[in-house]
């Protein structure tokens, strides 16, 4: 599972599910206990290595497993980086000044099966008839 977190001024505002498009009845059940654990290891760990290093505004994915969480990327803090479920134009004042919020997809995305790779397509309508 991988995470799309929102940093500004060493402060994580916000984080999504990444790939956004699927809903994922795993993050339903668990998406709470996921977002307090990264939470946890962002104030825990990363904010304090990333401001000393002075980096104080960014990007950055996370993968999640049950026993570790990983950083992926540190991306910019630019319009130019996939806001995931977040609105760069709409939402840019939360982005920057929180309060945190975590966000998932809650109810299917239709269209969602035509932005996959044509291959991708094949696969996925396998999995779904098996």
């Amino acid at each position: 599972m991988e995470f799309r977190g929102f940093v500004k001024n060493n402060q994580l505002n916000a984080l999504s599910q990444y790939n956004h498009l699927f809903l994922s009845d795993n993050l339903l059940e668990n998406g709470k206990e996921i977002s307090n654990q990264i939470l946890k290891v962002f104030n825990s760990d990363i904010q304090e290595k990333m401001k000393q290093a002075g980096i104080h505004d960014y990007v950055i994915d996370f993968a999640y497993t049950p026993t570790k969480i990983w950083v992926i990327e540190i991306n910019p803090f630019l319009e130019t980086t996939d806001g995931a479920l977040f609105s760069w134009q709409k939402e840019r004042d939360l982005l920057e000044n929180g309060p945190f919020e975590f966000r998932i997809r809650e109810k299917k995305s239709f269209g969602a099966k035509s932005q996959l790779a044509i291959s991708w397509r094949e696969v996925f309508d396998q999995v779904i008839e098996l």
